[in-house]
């Protein structure tokens, strides 16, 4: 029993969801600040929100999910700076059309949102940014 849950604990995807968690904790805590007690527009707040929560992510990512501290720092971060741009896009798209188009809530539009940028994260991290040559 002990063995699988260390199994479990080491495995990539686990890390990911791990530390994707603590990511999402600062993304919303950020937008929570930003957006109600601030009053920013939704734009900024995420804008905020996502630069300071990938910037985490990144540094996280690459030393505890995918361990890949030995590789050169440069090029991972211009694979992930792509990514991000991609998933921030994704994000203010999915938003804005459940938020202004469909009239759903900002927090329910902002959770639904991460659904594909996690997809993009992970897929991209695991397969390009962070792959072990």
């Amino acid at each position: 029993m002990r063995q699988t849950l260390t199994e479990i604990m080491n495995h990539k995807l686990f890390r990911y969801l791990l530390v994707g968690g603590l990511t999402y904790a600062l993304y919303w805590l950020v937008l929570g600040l930003s957006y109600s007690m601030m009053h920013h527009t939704y734009t900024l707040s995420v804008t905020l929100a996502f630069l300071i929560s990938v910037t985490f992510h990144f540094f996280a990512g690459r030393h505890y999910t995918f361990k890949a501290w030995d590789a050169q720092i440069n090029p991972q971060i211009m694979k992930y700076i792509v990514t991000m741009i991609i998933s921030y896009f994704i994000q203010l798209l999915v938003i804005s059309v459940l938020h202004e188009k469909m009239d759903l809530d900002f927090y329910v539009s902002t959770l639904l949102s991460s659904i594909p940028v996690t997809l993009v994260g992970y897929l991209s991290s695991k397969s390009w940014i962070f792959k072990k040559e």
